[in-house]
């Protein structure tokens, strides 16, 4: 793949080359401004095919799981594995939580659009940053109230047989991480952070979403060494 791409971008070279001393690729003598417009043509496509190629290979690096972490697609638009209280099947405890649950669909779909998962029974959602699958979930908080949940999963989906360095890191990560904290429910290790409903907006949410996934993309590779060491 590397082969072809330096193909590329010296066949792409020599169009543009042969552009600025005005002649076809494929004589040479001079000739009109048609053919030396088609070299220009030519000369880009080759770029881009270069692009294309280096974006492919570069995504499928980051593709590339190490042991015991997870690599999430951005195909992949469901999480299996819900996170626990986020209300029964579009019942909500209160108010609050369907107005929240209202206006985060809303703002969900206009910010990730047909890349959103959008769970049709429970108040839940799944959107793609980067490389990491973020959850969020709009739960009740007592009986007047509502939050966020959001939340990803750092290490592959289902039960974890955690070391003792693992539960010390994610001890010692959440002492230092000012949003996200881990957590272990039945096994499965989850990195999330709730916040409250009343001032969210939807700039504020996008942001979260970011926090979290950039935090879970920092801290997984760590975690999962601790769990082969």
């Amino acid at each position: 793949m590397s082969l072809v791409r330096g193909l590329f971008v010296l066949f792409g070279i020599g169009m543009i080359v042969n552009a600025v001393e005005g002649k076809w690729a494929f004589s040479e003598r001079p000739t009109g401004a048609g053919l030396i417009a088609l070299d220009i043509v030519i000369g880009l496509a080759c770029f881009a095919a270069y692009y294309v190629l280096w974006r492919r290979m570069h995504r499928a690096k980051l593709a590339v799981a190490i042991p015991g972490a997870k690599r999430e697609s951005v195909a992949v638009r469901t999480l299996t594995t819900a996170r626990p209280n986020q209300g029964s099947p579009m019942e909500f405890i209160n108010d609050a939580q369907r107005e929240c649950y209202t206006a985060v669909r809303n703002w969900v779909s206009a910010l990730y659009g047909e890349s959103a998962w959008i769970d049709e029974e429970m108040p839940r959602f799944s959107v793609p940053v980067m490389d990491i699958v973020v959850g969020i979930g709009v739960r009740p908080v007592g009986e007047q109230e509502a939050g966020v949940n959001i939340w990803t999963f750092p290490l592959d989906e289902g039960e974890q047989e955690l070391t003792e360095g693992a539960l010390q890191f994610m001890l010692e990560a959440n002492s230092r991480s000012p949003f996200g904290a881990f957590s272990v429910n039945e096994g499965v290790v989850v990195f999330e952070y709730t916040v409250e409903w009343e001032g969210l907006t939807k700039d504020r949410l996008r942001s979260l979403v970011v926090t979290v996934a950039l935090g879970t993309r920092d801290l997984r590779i760590d975690l999962a060494r601790q769990l082969t060491s």
